[in-house]
């Protein structure tokens, strides 16, 4: 009992590290970015800008997150009342964390009871750090298209930022859709999945079959929501497929043909 005791008394200091990190990482991730957000920090100048920064570095997430809530200018009353639950949440993790009911470190049934509590608050919490990674890479690539272009080093961060990114996050640019993440988008999850439920063609899979597949899935889902034209354009830009012009007979019209290219294939040119 005392080695279970000791072995789940390991697993609440590591998970209440891991938890207290996390949010120091969202505060610092809106530290940076917001400044650039907000219509008090740089749309008001330089001199707006410089103390807006000064001020948001001395914030908790309770200030941040409203400051976040005013640079969104989002009227989203799901938005707010998860906004306001993770400021509850990280509060009670750094200051009232033994007062939660059955919580204790004294005990194997108290470190349980701990261990569920974190690592659901780390699962809710998880949710907003996306958030703020994918208005870090929104911010670096503001920066390099226009002051910032030729900033070699900014440009690395960028890419590093939008390489991170997690499988389950869409990262969608719709005034450049060639910096849109596509490896991590839904549209090319569900064109990887439709080579799998639609008749093979020439050993490839058809895109205007692919296309009804993906109405199947839902109406919405395709090119103009990520700001492209053509379904072929998504193939291209993505670098995730072969792509090939097959002519069924010779006075047939070419219809397009792709497949999935290997895993360590390179990706678009």
């Amino acid at each position: 009992m005392a080695n279970e005791h000791a072995t789940l008394l390991n697993s609440v200091l590591g998970r209440l590290g891991r938890n207290i990190l996390l949010f120091q990482q969202i505060e610092a991730g809106l530290k940076l970015t917001l400044p650039y957000m907000h219509a008090k920090g740089s749309a008001s100048g330089d001199v707006a800008f410089a103390r807006f920064r000064e001020k948001t570095k001395g914030q908790t997430l309770g200030k941040l997150v409203q400051d976040l809530q005013e640079s969104m200018m989002a009227d989203n009353d799901i938005l707010a009342l998860y906004l306001e639950l993770m400021v509850e949440q990280r509060n009670q993790l750094v200051h009232h964390f033994f007062e939660i009911p059955g919580v204790s470190l004294s005990t194997a049934a108290g470190c349980r009871a701990a261990i569920q509590v974190l690592d659901e608050q780390h699962s809710e919490a998880r949710a907003l750090q996306d958030l703020v990674h994918v208005l870090g890479v929104s911010l670096a690539a503001a920066l390099t298209k226009a002051t910032f272009k030729d900033d070699a080093e900014l440009v690395a961060a960028r890419t590093a930022l939008k390489q991170q990114l997690p499988a389950h996050v869409e990262y969608i640019d719709l005034a450049d859709p060639s910096e849109t993440n596509w490896p991590t988008t839904r549209i090319v999850q569900a064109l990887k999945e439709a080579e799998a439920q639609t008749e093979p063609v020439n050993g490839m899979t058809s895109l205007a079959l692919a296309g009804a597949f993906l109405r199947s899935l839902d109406v919405d889902l395709g090119p103009k929501a990520y700001g492209v034209g053509k379904l072929k354009r998504i193939l291209i830009l993505s670098g995730a497929f072969e792509i090939v012009e097959h002519f069924p007979h010779e006075a047939a019209k070419p219809i397009t043909l792709y497949r999935s290219k290997p895993v360590n294939s390179d990706g678009p040119a």
